[in-house]
């Protein structure tokens, strides 16, 4: 939270500016209303809220997103990841089947 100059709303009641966001606001009043949420409650709220969330705003996928998946550049990821899988088939020798 990064605070600036108090003001006085109708001369008598100081009130902070800060630059919090409205999901700071929703998380905040959560944690007021019921304590503590739990890492999985505030992930969820944080990228999955409907107005606020992460993934809500826009397409964070792709080249235009934030990030880009490997996938969309090359079939290569999904190829290692089979090597691997091969690779620790055969260090258990082989079996039939897998549990």
């Amino acid at each position: 939270v990064i605070e600036t100059e108090a003001e006085e709303t109708d001369g008598s009641v100081p009130v902070v500016k800060s630059a919090w966001t409205p999901l700071l606001d929703e998380l905040t009043l959560r944690i007021s209303a019921r304590g503590p949420i739990s890492v999985s409650e505030f992930m969820t709220v944080a990228l999955g809220h409907p107005i606020h969330g992460y993934y809500m705003r826009k397409d964070v996928f792709g080249e235009q997103g934030d990030f880009t998946t490997s996938p969309e550049i090359s079939q290569v990821f999904g190829e290692l990841i089979g090597v691997w899988c091969v690779a620790n088939w055969m260090a258990l020798g082989q079996p039939s089947r897998i549990r």
